[in-house]
């Protein structure tokens, strides 16, 4: 055995860690290979993913099983019925480890139904209830599967079945930390550190988007969930508002692997006449 030591308190959060770069490399399908290694890299040397992998803190593994229910969602929304039994579980992970997780998909909601009121309500309200109606079944089993896990694992083995209801409770606990000053100073005072620790990924991100202001596409969505996040964990109490910023390393992939695969197809069409010549 390996008996309690700092060595195995560290170790699965260290190995959570790790388990974000497969996670980043999973998304080479849907955004490419290019954009999927710039997202594995900025995961990497983000400084605030190496200090909080660390030590026992439940930041990092939230991080990886949150990302892994969005990325199994994706493939649930592509056609794979599979894939909304791994939401339901990787939902529940996140449930289970730490209170943001229910602000996160708040957040995921929030851009859904931001994407649909953009493509105008009498077009999008008729489509998604046939989506919906086309995919009731896939999203039934991610709920039932999500029930099945977080209620023993919030009641104790349904010891305290007061404790049903757990999403209220959490939030309610997160919300009421409000009232603990952690860190005295203005509404801003995470600004400025976040610039700092996480500019990288924010600057790559930020610029594309304002380039491609006019044209919406998945840099734009991705950048507003980022900005939309940042905000919300600023307002709310309980966590460094600084971890959002890790939801900026995949824009910044895209960003960086479609200025890669723009500026290398374009000295490719320079270099085709000389190449016929």
């Amino acid at each position: 055995a390996v008996g309690d030591s700092d060595f195995t308190g560290r170790l699965p959060i260290a190995l959570a860690g790790v388990l974000l770069i497969a996670v980043a490399w999973s998304l080479r399908r849907p955004l490419g290979e290019r954009a999927a290694w710039w997202t594995a890299l900025l995961v990497t040397i983000s400084p605030l993913c190496l200090f909080y992998g660390r030590f026992l803190r439940m930041d990092i593994l939230e991080l990886l099983v949150a990302s892994a229910a969005i990325i199994a969602g994706w493939r649930a929304v592509r056609g794979s019925s599979k894939a909304w039994v791994w939401v339901g579980v990787w939902t529940a992970l996140a449930f289970a480890t730490k209170e943001n997780a229910f602000v996160t998909s708040a957040l995921v909601g929030l851009v859904a139904a931001l994407m649909l009121t953009g493509a105008g309500l009498r077009r999008s309200l008729p489509a998604t209830a046939r989506w919906i109606q086309h995919h009731r079944w896939g999203l039934l089993s991610a709920v039932a599967v999500v029930l099945v896990i977080t209620v023993p694992v919030f009641t104790v083995g349904f010891r305290f079945p007061e404790d049903w209801f757990f999403p209220y409770k959490a939030i309610s606990y997160w919300w009421g930390q409000h009232s603990v000053e952690r860190v005295g100073g203005p509404p801003w005072y995470h600004l400025p550190r976040l610039a700092i620790y996480e500019f990288l990924p924010i600057i790559a991100a930020l610029a594309w988007a304002w380039r491609r202001r006019w044209r919406m596409g998945r840099v734009e969505i991705s950048n507003g969930f980022c900005l939309v996040s940042l905000g919300a964990t600023i307002v709310g109490p309980g966590a460094p508002p600084g971890l959002a910023s890790g939801a900026f390393a995949l824009s910044a992939g895209i960003t960086t692997g479609a200025a890669g695969s723009s500026s290398s197809s374009s000295s490719s069409s320079k270099c085709t006449p000389m190449i016929r010549g």
